[in-house]
């Protein structure tokens, strides 16, 4: 085989690896499925922010009504 040819099969060679890797990433492109995935991430996690820190907020309060609550069940019946 001469240098030459075997230069030409590289080249080839090299063009087809190239054109899969340029289809590879214009399918990674378009795929969309994990954009739509961190934006459920992202939305869940301000969610719970909102959840803790509402319970941070209320939290004193419904611990002060729990405990009045569970002493008018367990006090005694006159």
């Amino acid at each position: 085989m001469s240098a030459t040819r075997w230069m030409s099969r590289q080249t080839d060679r090299l063009r087809e690896g190239l054109a899969w890797v340029a289809r590879e990433l214009r399918a990674l492109h378009a795929d969309r499925s994990g954009a739509v995935m961190s934006e459920y991430v992202v939305l869940v996690g301000v969610v719970g922010l909102v959840v803790a820190t509402a319970i941070a907020g209320i939290g004193p309060q419904l611990l002060s009504s729990y405990e009045r609550s569970r002493g008018i069940v367990m006090s005694p019946l006159p």
